[in-house]
């Protein structure tokens, strides 16, 4: 199992156009081979950790056009961002 886990702090005058893309994205997790789950906390800041079988899944995962879209919305929208792979 591997893990992608984003960070962001998105203000709340963008919140809406941010969940724009967020909400299309997690829709489109379950059907990608190799998804395993996600879990959210909600609050503040954004956060999410999407959970994958193995390192080929999440890699070919990271070169979708989703995954794409969803960062390029959240590099624009968001003040500070991070993405990270946990093993």
């Amino acid at each position: 199992m591997i893990h992608l886990e984003i960070n962001a702090q998105i203000s709340p005058t963008k919140q809406l156009e941010f969940n724009q893309s967020k909400i299309p994205f997690i829709q489109a997790l379950p059907k990608l081979k190799g998804y395993s789950g996600f879990t959210e906390k909600r609050g503040t800041n954004f956060q999410i950790r999407i959970s994958w079988i193995d390192k080929l899944s999440l890699e070919k995962f990271l070169k979708t056009e989703d995954y794409k879209i969803f960062r390029g919305a959240l590099i624009t929208l968001s003040s500070q961002n991070e993405t990270n792979i946990i093993p």
